[in-house]
């Protein structure tokens, strides 16, 4: 039979419709493949869906425009993901798919050549020198490491410390050369150097017992239990039958670490995946798992969208992170993401955390996952939780009396004291001399902060900055002060209070990059006596030996929210920064500052564990009838007038019929009313089943699909189980 010449297909353009739409082209393409095609007067990308038999009555059909590659782009599974995505999420179907493929892989841009990698090995003449007989410390190093494993890629080297131009050094000398050699899997060390404790290795037996069971597996370890060590093993054993892992991290930051234990245990590179690399990087990690190329990799929330060809084991860490939410574009969360992929692939799947958010608690009470706790190590020391009473105690610079004499006495006995302070800048925000009016940032309803190095007034939600002076909103005279403090403020007191001491801050301003936490977390790691001084980045599972004094300088700042998660997210916070102290058998203490003593979250805190917390917390949300004891979904619409976003979604709200199981608030303004010179209003949905719920969410798309007016400028979208409001 003759193979027709020509053939229709359905394409996910990358545009923001909620459709698919028909094209003709060659025959023979498949689902996944990347096309070019004309849409109005542009020309976009997309990916072929279906072929289809027939075309869609009354209408033109367009011919597909380009056709990049021989082969999908997209395997079956990712495509599948996509529609599931766009489905769940309510998402357009090409920002789905688009969503799906890296950047560096978008129509219109090459792809890169079959990779290869750069070894370096020692030459005759390298292997035969006595290291001693280099001068520099660096070379020595390197040519101890080549003589041990005879040679090493830029990526293991940069794991070691060792920069590219002491390896150029080497090879000008001739000590030294690189050779290239076409990717290849690395395999796992068979054995452990490490033993696990009794608990640990029991926790790993039943995991193992777990992996032909299609329950999600929850370990509720406290900070410093050895979490970590339990993923790795269990990893070990994924890889050996020559599987893949997919671990996810809720933050770069963590990145750097994580590989490095992963490598050192296992005895091979570990590959990453995280916004921080660029396109072309990211691209040849995806490519290498899609085709096995890579058996394990560490990374952020979009890893988990990654192709991969035998995923075998999916371990979500701190799952709880709210940096797991996507806040933009398709709103889908990466830990649940990560469930559908393991349902997909029929692989077993980890949520691990010392904090678990309060669905996946809920969820293992009614045995939808299985819990397993896992209590600190016998080398972690006695931690003391007290509270600082800042209404009978002298504060200067945000430090009360005996937060400061215990700082005195820890850092003398050679310990590192922890401050944790989750503002940036020198103060978060600035007041009017004259007037008393507090400043806002032009753009949004939120107060600028102030920084330094270079002096201005910044808006950490738009962007905005100025240099001073600036005139004040009300009065117009420029004579602003910095009000309150943040952590590059208490820094500079810092630094004259202890001014022979290390202090480290660490926050968004002062790590941008895994580089600078790399350099960092060496110096904190050696074990200097010092401060570490920072924001929420501090309580993201890093391990502090040596830090035996933690102060919490407001505790009260998420009490007052009109987030109904406040009080959770309180409790977890609270409990991750005090995790960091009291670890390998030193007693630490936690000093809470509160001008709040009597305050019932603060005093449970005291003197429970998070578990205990989290079921007095569920109780609660039990009572209001909120997550996880039903389900939420927000519509949103963004414009530059207010009136304009809120009669958006007041004529959405009037149109849509809402079943009796589905109760609605608002439309409102969010509790960030503007930000970047848009108001932003909100219309919530709640139901105690998802059915209904999403039935309102599929008439919405439709109604505003099929001829609804949206006005010019005017953005909207839907967030299926929002974190923020």
């Amino acid at each position: 039979m003759d193979v027709p010449d020509s053939a229709l297909y359905s394409v996910a353009v990358f545009c923001p419709l909620h459709q698919t739409f028909t094209y003709s082209g060659p025959s023979g393409l498949q689902r996944g493949q990347r096309v070019r095609v004309p849409f109005g007067s542009r020309q976009l990308g997309g990916v072929i869906t279906d072929t289809l038999a027939l075309a869609p009555e009354g209408i033109r059909l367009r011919a597909l425009t380009d056709v990049p590659d021989e082969h999908p782009m997209l395997p079956a599974d990712n495509c599948a993901l996509a529609e599931w995505l766009a489905r769940y999420y309510h998402a357009p179907i090409g920002e789905a798919y688009e969503l799906c493929l890296p950047a560096a892989a978008r129509p219109g841009l090459a792809l890169p050549a079959a990779r290869t990698i750069r070894h370096l090995s020692l030459t005759p003449r390298g292997r035969a020198l006595d290291p001693t007989q280099l001068r520099g410390s660096k070379q020595q190093t390197l040519v101890r490491l080549l003589q041990q494993h005879s040679q090493l890629t830029r990526e293991e080297l940069k794991q070691e410390g060792i920069g590219k131009p002491t390896a150029d050094t080497l090879c000008r000398e001739e000590l030294a050369q690189w050779t290239e050699q076409q990717a290849s899997r690395p395999e796992p060390a068979r054995a452990s150097a490490l033993t696990l404790s009794p608990a640990q290795n029991q926790l790993l037996i039943e995991f193992l017992n777990a992996e032909s069971n299609s329950t999600p597996q929850l370990l509720l370890g406290a900070t410093g239990s050895g979490k970590t060590e339990l993923y790795i093993e269990w990893a070990r054993t994924i890889l050996l039958q020559g599987r893949q892992c997919l671990i996810l991290l809720p933050e770069i930051g963590l990145t750097p670490q994580m590989v490095s234990r992963f490598s050192q245990r296992l005895g091979m590179t570990t590959a990453q995946l995280h916004s921080g690399m660029t396109d072309t990087a990211r691209l040849r990690v995806w490519q290498d798992l899609a085709h096995n190329r890579i058996p394990l990799v560490l990374g952020t929330r979009s890893a988990v969208l990654a192709p991969f060809a035998d995923l075998g084991l999916i371990i979500v860490d701190e799952e709880h992170d709210g940096s797991y939410k996507q806040q933009d574009g398709v709103r889908y969360h990466a830990r649940d993401v990560a469930l559908w992929r393991a349902r997909q692939a029929g692989c077993p799947i980890l949520l691990g955390s010392a904090t678990p958010a309060l669905e996946s608690l809920q969820n293992a009470r009614e045995r939808r996952y299985q819990r397993h706790d896992l209590p600190r190590r016998e080398d972690q020391g006695d931690v003391a939780r007290s509270l600082i009473d800042l209404n009978r105690h002298a504060v200067a610079h945000g430090l009360s009396t005996p937060l400061v004499t215990r700082m005195d006495e820890h850092l003398q006995q050679g310990r590192q004291v922890m401050l944790f302070l989750n503002r940036r800048g020198i103060a978060p925000s600035m007041i009017c001399d004259a007037c008393g009016t507090i400043q806002h940032c032009p753009n949004c309803s939120a107060y600028v902060t102030y920084h330094e190095n270079p002096a201005r007034l910044l808006c950490h939600h738009c962007g905005w900055s100025h240099r001073p002076p600036y005139p004040c909103e009300h009065c117009a005279e420029t004579r602003l002060v910095p009000l309150g403090l943040g952590t590059a403020g208490l820094e500079q007191y810092l630094r004259q209070r202890w001014p022979d001491t290390a202090i480290w801050r660490i926050d968004r301003d002062s790590i941008r990059n895994p580089e600078d936490w790399a350099r960092v977390n060496s110096d904190i790691q050696a074990g200097q006596s010092g401060i570490l001084l920072g924001t929420q980045m501090l309580a993201k599972g890093h391990d502090y030996p040596n830090v035996t004094l933690t102060g919490i300088l407001d505790a009260d700042s998420g009490l007052f929210s009109a987030d109904f998660r406040a009080f959770e997210r309180t409790a977890q916070l609270l409990t991750q920064v005090s995790g960091r102290a009291g670890r390998r058998r030193a007693r630490a203490e936690i000093l809470l500052q509160t001008r709040l003593p009597e305050h019932p979250l603060l005093n449970r805190f005291l003197t429970s564990d998070y578990a205990n917390l989290a079921s007095h917390l569920l109780e609660e949300r039990q009572q209001a009838d909120m997550p996880p004891f039903s389900h939420l979904a927000l519509l949103r619409a963004d414009h530059p007038d207010e009136t304009t976003a809120l009669a958006f979604l007041s004529d959405l709200s009037r149109i849509l019929p809402l079943p009796p199981e589905v109760t609605a608030v608002g439309p409102v303004p969010a509790l960030m009313s503007r930000r970047a010179g848009h108001y932003r209003m909100l219309w919530l949905l709640k139901s105690t089943r998802r059915a209904p719920l999403h039935q309102v969410l599929d008439s919405a798309v439709l109604t505003v699909s099929n001829g609804m007016k949206i006005p010019g400028k005017l953005s909207w979208g839907i967030d299926v189980d929002p974190i923020e409001f």
